[in-house]
């Protein structure tokens, strides 16, 4: 299996100077800039580096190799490092063991493809530099980024876990809460079941109706918690709290909602559907420009999945302001992480149910549907010796065939700029049993 980075999709995921480093659509380079660091046509390139988001699954078992696209004109170079902690500490590969590098130790793309699979750790970053040649005129480039890795993984356990994380980390529901104190007091016990987050504004709605005065000094945690007033409050007098509070999120395996916690959020995955146009035993082909082989992998099969997020409350109010919570989470269509691999999922659309409210005594739902779209499979992917070229006919080597036999080869799709991009090309045979690699300008 492995991880795609894209430089475009992402961008606020990766560190870099871009004083120094350009990124688009076909890739990442180095940056021209002028004295001031200003962008100039006529400037010159300095070395720089790039450091890639940071993968962190728990389903990952171990990281089995790195594939980038790589265009090195001469003089220039590429160097690598990784880090198994987010970037704290770095290492490189020598060629037989992991170390600590010096201020000129990177590794090589064959070095630490190699190595990456001893590097230990189900967390991965990598660091690449790019260096200008001497006269700092001309800049290296990469483009497509694969890691590879090992994961134990199930798309709708995964997806109901990562939706469980993104809605316990980011909810934020907006409540109101009163009392009326017996006596004169300077605080009051702010007594919800909801777990507060901070306290916004505080009224003495009898003596101020119009909520003119915010009486709150300070807000100490605890059961229940504290809430200072910057003004006592005479005793029969209403004290209106105005603060911020989280719920707990449970998972669900049907729509039959049966809860002893309220108020809560409660997702539930009934129905999910595959996009059949990725037919299956489809292959993409990826070259490595730091092994002898090119890697086959299946293509992605898409699936989308309905979800239903339910907000409960013991009144209509807590539950309103939950669903308007989630509004907040979701009407802008996020993207979230994977918590087993690190992979994208894609909210498509909200719509808030109200046909589907739910209403008894003590329990007021608010039903809200949300579209998910993810991969139900990550690629798996086998390496494939490649095959020389040999006029119309080719000699194969292990699985395509025995050493030295040849075979004659139908007509092959070299892209128009293969003599001035990255290196080296390949494309499938028409039976899709093996690999062409062809060299730049054949």
């Amino acid at each position: 299996m492995y991880h795609t980075f894209n430089f475009v999709d992402h961008l606020d995921e990766y560190t870099y100077d871009d004083h120094y480093v350009y990124c688009s659509t076909s890739g990442c380079r180095l940056r021209r800039h002028d004295a001031s660091l200003n962008y100039s046509p006529a400037g010159l390139f300095s070395t720089s580096t790039i450091d890639l988001p940071n993968i962190n699954g728990l389903a990952i078992r171990e990281f089995t190799g790195l594939a980038i696209e790589e265009y090195i004109p001469p003089g220039t170079s590429i160097g690598y490092r990784a880090s198994i902690d987010n970037g704290t500490t770095w290492r490189w590969f020598d060629g037989s063991a992991w170390q600590t590098p010096g201020a000129n130790d990177w590794s090589t793309l064959a070095q630490i493809d190699a190595g990456i699979a001893t590097l230990g750790g189900r967390q991965l970053r990598v660091r690449i530099r790019l260096v200008p040649n001497t006269a700092q005129t001309s800049t290296p480039e990469i483009a497509r980024v694969h890691i590879f890795y090992e994961a134990v993984w199930g798309f709708f356990e995964d997806l109901k876990r990562s939706l469980k994380r993104l809605i316990d980390t980011t909810i934020v529901v907006h409540l109101t809460w009163s009392t009326i104190p017996s006596a004169a007091t300077s605080s009051i016990p702010l007594v919800t079941p909801w777990s507060v987050i901070g306290v916004d504004e505080v009224y003495n709605t009898t003596a101020d109706p119009n909520r003119l005065t915010n009486i709150f000094s300070s807000f100490t945690p605890g059961t229940p918690g504290t809430v200072a007033l910057t003004t006592p409050v005479p005793g029969g007098n209403t004290v209106e709290v105005h603060f911020r509070g989280r719920c707990e999120v449970f998972l669900a395996a049907d729509e039959n909602l049966q809860i002893s916690v309220v108020p809560a959020v409660v997702v539930v995955i009934p129905r999910a559907r595959e996009d059949k146009h990725a037919s299956k035993n489809l292959f993409e082909y990826e070259p490595l420009v730091s092994k002898v082989v090119v890697r086959r992998r299946e293509r992605v099969v898409p699936i989308s999945s309905t979800v239903m997020i339910y907000a409960i409350g013991a009144t209509e109010v807590d539950s309103l302001a939950t669903q308007d919570a989630l509004a907040e989470i979701f009407e802008p269509e996020p993207t979230f992480k994977s918590q087993a691999v690190g992979e994208d999922f894609f909210c498509l659309t909200y719509d808030p149910l109200i046909d589907n409210d739910i209403v008894s005594t003590g329990l007021h739902v608010k039903a809200t549907q949300i579209l998910v779209l993810g991969n139900k499979d990550l690629r798996s992917y086998t390496d494939v010796p490649p095959v020389t070229v040999i006029g119309d006919e080719y000699v194969g080597a292990g699985q395509m065939g025995e050493p030295g036999e040849r075979v004659p080869v139908s007509s092959v799709a070299v892209p128009n700029d293969a003599s001035t991009r990255l290196n080296p090309i390949c494309a499938t045979l028409p039976s899709e049993t093996g690999i062409i690699q062809l060299e730049n300008g054949d």
